[in-house]
């Protein structure tokens, strides 16, 4: 019982800022841009519907040294009658062949999920449900994540995640579901940078796919362009899901609009899911800042 609590516990959060921040979903990119940086984001998943999914994170990351980075984060979550909080240190450590950067990382993460106090009155609940009682007193997990990331020419970025590496072993324990191992759930990113010079635009196709725990197998297709030096950046975004009960077009559609001016970027998207399900929400907003220090001090 203890090992499928620790499971519900550590889905992981949706993000459509990775290709701003990849430290979101990459422990590896901690100190991998050789800056000190502040991250902070918040999406509302589903906007208009009740209990729908509130995130919010707030971070550092720095290089240490030539060859290392860390990061830490905290994350707090809210959906349907759950509030989840969650900190996490991210340990990388990268090095250079000719021209590519290679970056290997490792992140620990502490999480608390309790049952919001609004619900343990609530008439429909029994107080005496094991998993219930659970929620109440709260569920704790320690987890972990293994990322590597990679950039040839300053161009090419390339990055796989293997996340929740703990609760999988313990839940494959836990069932003897010998298909269960430590790499069960991934996600893996690849995107290349294009310069018109003629236009001074810059244009970035990326991919992402994405497979974790409690959530639908996913391809994202990505197109972001920056325009004026990147002081004005917009993009468009189509997500794919690969279940076998689902198409192509019950996806979801998103819009990027951003600027990066001098050490402050920020990014907002908006996107809709082309489900019927759309019908009763009026889509999802996530918003990112990054604050970048060229001086340590």
């Amino acid at each position: 019982m203890i090992s499928v609590l620790s499971a519900k516990a550590q889905d992981e959060s949706v993000f459509m800022h990775y290709t701003n921040s990849p430290t979101l979903i990459n422990p590896a990119h901690a100190g991998f841009q050789e800056q000190f940086q502040a991250l902070f984001n918040f999406r509302n998943q589903w906007t208009g519907f009740k209990g729908s999914p509130f995130t919010y994170s707030a971070g550092v990351e720095t290089p240490i040294g030539k060859v290392m980075g860390a990061g830490f984060r905290l994350w707090s979550e809210n959906i349907a009658s759950l509030t989840s909080y969650k900190m996490q240190l991210d340990y990388a450590f990268r090095y250079e062949i000719n021209k590519m950067k290679v970056a290997g990382g490792f992140s620990t993460a502490y999480k608390t999920v309790n049952l919001n106090p609004a619900e343990i009155d609530n008439t429909h609940l029994d107080p005496d449900d094991p998993i219930v009682q659970a929620y109440i007193d709260g569920v704790r997990v320690f987890d972990a994540s293994f990322g590597l990331f990679a950039k040839y020419n300053d161009k090419t970025s390339i990055g796989f995640t293997f996340p929740s590496l703990v609760v999988n072993k313990l839940n494959s324990i836990s069932t003897g579901d010998d298909d269960m191992n430590l790499f069960s759930f991934y996600t893996a990113y690849f995107a290349h940078e294009l310069y018109i010079r003629e236009y001074n635009v810059t244009i970035e196709p990326s991919l992402l796919l994405r497979k974790i725990r409690n959530g639908a197998h996913t391809l994202d297709v990505n197109f972001k362009g920056g325009f004026l030096n990147e002081k004005l950046v917009g993009g468009l975004s189509y997500r794919i899901p690969l279940e076998e009960n689902l198409t192509f077009s019950d996806g979801a559609a998103g819009i990027l609009l951003g600027t990066d001016f001098d050490n402050i970027t920020i990014y907002y998207s908006y996107d809709i899911s082309l489900l019927a399900f759309q019908g009763y929400n009026a889509g999802g907003h996530e918003i990112s800042f990054r604050l970048k220090f060229s001086d340590p001090k």
